[in-house]
């Protein structure tokens, strides 16, 4: 019976193993690295740029124009923004709508120029080793 539940336990361990791998402070900071150099792109309304830099779940959502098109809309009403501070953290292996993968969501406070208080969140997904922007949802 002993040796059923060590086994057991070693099997748990196993399988928790990938997860704990993929919450790595390492992997954390390189996503707040993609975001934060996403954001510099979207704040300098650089809508090419910025579109480019994300990853392929988000190019195959929305193209260049449309993309430029939502962004410039945004930003007139908003206006552009004066303070950003990440506020939350969370990491997902599954989004609803989107394959298995990788995800770290990162949520920041963020003040507007004609808005005043709102938040964004971003969304990156490590794709073949490096974190890319795959979602971007301003309140």
């Amino acid at each position: 019976m002993l040796h059923r539940i060590a086994a057991f336990a070693l099997m748990f361990l196993l399988a928790l193993a990938p997860l704990a791998l993929q919450a790595s402070p390492a992997d954390d900071a390189a996503a707040i690295e993609a975001a934060d150099a996403w954001l510099t792109l979207v704040d300098a309304n650089d809508h090419q740029g910025s579109w480019e830099a994300t990853g392929e779940l988000f190019k195959g959502e929305v193209n260049a124009e449309e993309w430029g098109e939502a962004m410039a809309e945004v930003r007139e009403e908003m206006g552009a923004v004066t303070q950003r501070l990440l506020r939350d953290l969370t990491r997902e292996s599954v989004m609803p709508g989107a394959p298995e993968g990788e995800y770290i969501l990162m949520e920041y406070g963020s003040t507007f120029e004609k808005q005043g208080r709102g938040a964004e969140l971003v969304v990156c997904m490590k794709e073949d080793g490096e974190w890319r922007v795959v979602g971007y949802f301003v309140q």
